[in-house]
C-alpha cells in the first residue's frame, strides 16, 4: 500500500497543474511495482481550479484505485504512517515492515519504493529488510536525521539516518518501556527528549542527540568535575553537527576520539572501553571536519 504525497507546487514544464490524465498515469505506474493505495494532490494556491474541479480529481483518484485491475486494500489496515526526513525521502510504516521513496521521482518512469536491507553482518553477506513482518504504527525523525520506529506489539526501535543499522530495540523486556504496543513517539528538536505513548501510558528517554548548535560558542562537559563514585557516560554538548572530538590527557595523549550525534557526544571516560583513565585534566577539542569551527573545553576526572 502506498501513499504518495506531491506537495505544491504540483505542475509540469508549462507551469500547468496535473490532470486527472496524470493522475491516471502515476496509478498505473504504481500498479505496475505492485503496490496499489491512496493517492493525495495538493494543488499549488496559484493554479487552484474551481472546488468542483479539485474535489473531481480527488475522487477520480480513489475512483481509479478501489476499481481499476487490482482492488485496493484497506488503508487503515495496511497503511500505518508517511514520514518526510531531512534528505527529502518519505517514510512509509505498513502491517509489514518499512518502505522508503522519494516524491520527486514519483513521474519518472523507473518510480521505485525502495525496501531498506540491513546487513546481517555475520559474514553471509546477506541482509534482512528492515522491520521485516512486523506492524509499524509511526515513524519519526530526529535531529540526526535517524528514525524512530513505533510497532504494534514489538516496541520502540531507533534506525540510523539511511535504516540500514538497528542502533536500539527498546521493549518491555530489556527496558523501562511501559508496553510493546507503541502509538506515537515524538523527538524534541530543542533538547535530547523523546516522548513515547504506549498502550500503558507516556514515558520520556533522554537520547544522546540534540540539534546541532551554529557555533561552537557554549561547549558544555558534564559532570564536570567527575568523582570517583561515578560510573556513568560523561556528556560532551553544545557541539555543532557531525563534530569530530578528541579527549586528551595534560601530555597531549589522545586517550578518545568521538563523532557528535547532532549537537552531543558520550564518553564512557575508558580507553576505548579498556581501563578507566587515571585522575587529572582532560582536554575537549571539538572541530569542524573542514577546521573552518574549533573549540576546547576541560573535564577534571577524579578517581
Amino acid at each position: 500500500v502506498v501513499a504518495v504525497l506531491f506537495r505544491p507546487p504540483l505542475a509540469d514544464a508549462a507551469g500547468e497543474s496535473a490532470d486527472v490524465d496524470e493522475v491516471d498515469d502515476l496509478v498505473e505506474r504504481i500498479r505496475a511495482v505492485g503496490v496499489v493505495g491512496y493517492l493525495q494532490i495538493h494543488i499549488p494556491v496559484g493554479k487552484l481550479a474551481a472546488e468542483t474541479d479539485i474535489r473531481h480529481a480527488h475522487a477520480h483518484a480513489h475512483h481509479v484505485l478501489a476499481h481499476g485491475r487490482r482492488a485496493a486494500f484497506d488503508l487503515r489496515k495496511q497503511l500505518g504512517t508517511l514520514t518526510g526526513d531531512q534528505n527529502g525521502n518519505v517514510w512509509m510504516g505498513t502491517n509489514d515492515g518499512v518502505l522508503v521513496f522519494n516524491p520527486a521521482d514519483a513521474f519518472k518512469s523507473d518510480f521505485r519504493l525502495h525496501h531498506i536491507k540491513v546487513p546481517r553482518n555475520d559474514g553471509t553477506n546477506l541482509a534482512d529488510y528492515l522491520l521485516n513482518g512486523i506492524a509499524v504504527s509511526h515513524i519519526a525523525v530526529d535531529a540526526s536525521n535517524r528514525k524512530w520506529i513505533c510497532t504494534n506489539g514489538s516496541g520502540l526501535f531507533l534506525v540510523s539516518a539511511d535504516g540500514t543499522t538497528v542502533i536500539s530495540q527498546f521493549n518491555t523486556d530489556n527496558s523501562p518501556l511501559l508496553s510493546d504496543v507503541v502509538y506515537r513517539v515524538c523527538p524534541d528538536p530543542y533538547s535530547n527528549a523523546v516522548y513515547v505513548t504506549t498502550s500503558n501510558g507516556m514515558m520520556i528517554y533522554r537520547t544522546n542527540s540534540t540539534p546541532g548548535e551554529n557555533s561552537f560558542s557554549n561547549v558544555v562537559a558534564y559532570p564536570n568535575p567527575v568523582r570517583p563514585d561515578y560510573y556513568g557516560l560523561i556528556t560532551i554538548t553544545g557541539l555543532m553537527e557531525n563534530s569530530l572530538v578528541k579527549i586528551a590527557d595534560a601530555s597531549g595523549n589522545v586517550v578518545k576520539q568521538l563523532k557528535s550525534v547532532g549537537g552531543e557526544c558520550t564518553w564512557d571516560g575508558t580507553v576505548d572501553g579498556a581501563e578507566r583513565v587515571k585522575s587529572g585534566v582532560y582536554f575537549v577539542f571539538a572541530s569542524q571536519a573542514d577546521g573552518s569551527e574549533a573549540a576546547v573545553t576541560k573535564i577534571l576526572i577524579v578517581r
